[in-house]
């Protein structure tokens, strides 16, 4: 538990010693000052998971194999967000179309398997794999799915949610303006 916490919130590759820690605070049910003692106590875990100074660290910020990168579901979230991005008049949600999974490889709800898009020990190849570090994120990651996500936020900068230009968006019969 203590590993995949680490993983999903500060870093794909943690030390053993961050790992003992946070397994410690989960069976002890204390992180310094935070949990109630009980066994399993998630304030003390996730406590230890973000205040762990191998969390904090400015100097690990500098490590280029330090952290995680993001899936691009949640990258392409974000980017709508800081777009502000507004619904079409009476739509209740933002509809991404199938080809968004084809494209980006992800699309919302829609895992390959029960346990998730990706695999926690994935290690890919490269220095990374090298190095025996692993990046589950990385599984999600090729050259026409990163081509694909930037063709969709590019068109959602010029075109607004559509399908315009490869856009992530429902196909209409307008075309595509400026």
């Amino acid at each position: 538990i203590a590993l995949r916490l680490i993983q999903r919130f500060v870093t794909s590759n943690p030390t053993p010693e961050y790992v003992k820690v946070v397994a410690t605070a989960f069976r002890t049910g204390k992180y310094e000052t935070f949990g109630s003692g009980e066994y399993g106590d998630l304030a003390a875990t996730m406590s230890a998971v973000l205040l762990e100074p191998d969390a904090l660290s400015e100097v690990l910020d500098a490590d280029p194999f330090h952290g995680f990168i993001r899936e691009p579901l949640l990258k392409t979230i974000a980017f709508m967000r800081s777009m502000e991005v507004e619904l079409v008049p009476k739509k209740k949600a933002l509809e991404l179309t199938y080809p968004f999974k084809r494209r980006i490889g992800q699309m919302a709800h829609s895992f390959d398997s029960v346990f998730s898009f990706f695999l926690p020990e994935f290690v890919p190849t490269g220095k990374p794999g090298a190095a025996s570090l692993r990046s589950p994120e990385a599984m999600l990651v090729d050259m026409p799915k990163i081509t694909g996500l930037i063709n969709g936020l590019y068109s959602t900068i010029k075109y607004g949610v559509s399908a315009c230009n490869d856009g992530f968006g429902e196909t209409s019969s307008k075309p595509c303006k400026e």
